[in-house]
C-alpha cells in the first residue's frame, strides 16, 4: 500500500498586515490544502472505514513535533471503502499549520522560513479502528501568495 501526497497548495505564509483591512484568514497564520492518494498495490483488496478515522499533519520545527488534526468532508462520512488491488482513492482537506502550536505567534507576517523548515518533514497520518497509514512523499508544492 503507498499514501502519497501529491499535492500541498501553501498559502498566508507572508502577509503584509493592514489596520484599515481586517482579514481573519491572515492573521491565522499559514494554511495548506493537501491532496494525498491513497493506492491498494497489495494483490487484495484494502478495506478502510474513514468515518471512524483521524487525519493528522505531523511536522517538526525547531527540534519539536508537532501534530494538526485535519477533517476531509465527505471523505469521513463514508463508513466503509473498498480499494481494490491497484486501485487508488483521493484524500485532499486544508487546514491552518501553526494555529495552536508553540511556533505560532500572534500578527506575525512573514513564516516563510518556518514553511522552509517545515514542509521536509511534514507528513499526513490516517488512522481508523484497522489500519494507520503514513505519507510516503510529497510530489508537489505550490506556493500561493
Amino acid at each position: 500500500m503507498v499514501f502519497q501526497i501529491e499535492e500541498i497548495s501553501l498559502s498566508y505564509y507572508d502577509n503584509a498586515f493592514n489596520n484599515n483591512v481586517i482579514d481573519e484568514d491572515l492573521r491565522q497564520g499559514p494554511y495548506v490544502f493537501i491532496k494525498c492518494l491513497i493506492i491498494n498495490s497489495l494483490d487484495t483488496a484494502l478495506v478502510i472505514e474513514p468515518a471512524k478515522s483521524t487525519v493528522k499533519i505531523t511536522f517538526r520545527y525547531n527540534s519539536s513535533d508537532y501534530e494538526v488534526e485535519a477533517f476531509s468532508l465527505p471523505f469521513q462520512d463514508i463508513e466503509e471503502l473498498t480499494i481494490y488491488s491497484k486501485d487508488s482513492v483521493d484524500l485532499s482537506f486544508g487546514q491552518y499549520l501553526l494555529l495552536g502550536t508553540e511556533i505560532f505567534e500572534y500578527e506575525q507576517g512573514d513564516y516563510t522560513k518556518e514553511m522552509l523548515s517545515i514542509l521536509p518533514t511534514l507528513k499526513v497520518v490516517y488512522q481508523d479502528e484497522k489500519i494507520k497509514m503514513y505519507s510516503s512523499e510529497i510530489k508537489n508544492v505550490i506556493i500561493k501568495k
